[in-house]
């Protein structure tokens, strides 16, 4: 179905019809997974490699200052701290990454291409 989703990997409500089943017949815990549950959890995590993008790559052609690893996420030291917390203000979903990584990042970045503008980006 990777095809379907375009470039930026955005899928139409007939392609999440068609991979919702297949999701519900390999779950091991949890609710059912509709064709709208697996549209939120894949938006939830475009919008979780978006943050940790910008925490390792910085925006706006800039680096965020923080050293990013995928086992330590922002390695956020003393020295850190108020660059942190004003980072924080702006984007309280960072604070789970303050000194622990995102485990799905590498496959994330690998199935989402950077900077697409278009039709189902």
């Amino acid at each position: 179905h990777k095809a379907e989703g375009g470039d930026g990997m955005n899928f139409s409500e007939t392609t999440w019809k068609k991979i919702s089943p297949w999701v519900d017949s390999v779950r091991v815990t949890g609710g059912e997974k509709s064709w709208t549950s697996c549209k939120a959890k894949w938006h939830a995590l475009r919008k979780t490699l978006e943050l940790v993008e910008l925490l390792a790559h910085g925006g706006g052609g800039g680096a965020s200052g923080f050293t990013w690893s995928p086992e330590h996420g922002a390695n956020i030291t003393p020295a850190d701290e108020p660059a942190w917390a004003a980072f924080v203000k702006a984007h309280p979903e960072a604070e789970q990454f303050r000194n622990k990584g995102w485990p799905f990042y590498e496959k994330m970045a690998a199935l989402i291409p950077h900077n697409l503008k278009g039709q189902r980006v």
